[in-house]
């Protein structure tokens, strides 16, 4: 009897060292967490990637308008995804993935759905090179074509006009989205937006 319980102590004391061995465990790969002022609450999850999340309730309803994850820090691994529900119906107004293609630049994805009905009205790619010069392709409608591109160091835009990119020489100062003037054989000529595709005024 003596010897089955010196046993069942050592088993006991085996068990509980295993259980606590692994409590260590588990609570050093548990993710830190904290609450800063605005209701922005970050957590922080241990590991190589340095993965880290962000969940923004800046009018602490218990409804996030910004939740966001990114990983990998400054590696050339490095990602991050952005939602935003900024009228908080559970439907994302906006969402953007940002991906570091190698160590030469970066590129990201953006959805804009302004209506909240599932579908996007723009498709936004934005390309940074290894030089830092930043890159804007949109795509008004969501057909699956770019209308717009904007150089972001020489802050100019070119409008999609019959397959070619047209370079624009006056638009509104918000920038080219229903209507702007481009140069077509030497002479200003205004286009529109239209049924997809940007077409001189008036034409059919």
């Amino acid at each position: 009897m003596r010897k089955f319980a010196s046993h069942f102590t050592v088993l006991s004391l085996g068990a509980l060292v295993g259980i606590l061995g692994t409590w260590a465990v588990v609570s050093s790969g548990a993710p830190k967490s904290r609450t800063e002022p605005g209701g922005v609450t970050v957590y922080g999850w241990p590991g190589p990637c340095a993965m880290r999340e962000d969940y923004v309730d800046a009018d602490e309803d218990g409804l996030p308008e910004q939740w966001s994850l990114n990983a990998w820090g400054s590696s050339s691994l490095w990602f991050s995804y952005f939602y935003f529900d900024d009228d908080e119906d559970g439907i994302s107004d906006d969402w953007a993935f940002t991906k570091r293609v190698g160590d030469e630049g970066m590129a990201s994805l953006h959805h804009l759905d302004a209506d909240s009905d599932g579908k996007p009205e723009m498709w936004q790619v934005s390309i940074v090179d290894q030089n830092g010069d930043r890159t804007w392709y949109s795509d008004f409608d969501g057909d699956g074509l770019f209308d717009l591109m904007y150089e972001m160091q020489s802050k100019s835009y070119q409008v999609l006009y019959q397959a070619r990119w047209t370079p624009v020489v006056s638009q509104h100062e918000s920038g080219p989205r229903d209507q702007c003037e481009v140069e077509l054989d030497g002479i200003r000529t205004t286009l529109s937006f239209t049924d997809g595709a940007w077409r001189i005024e008036g034409s059919a």
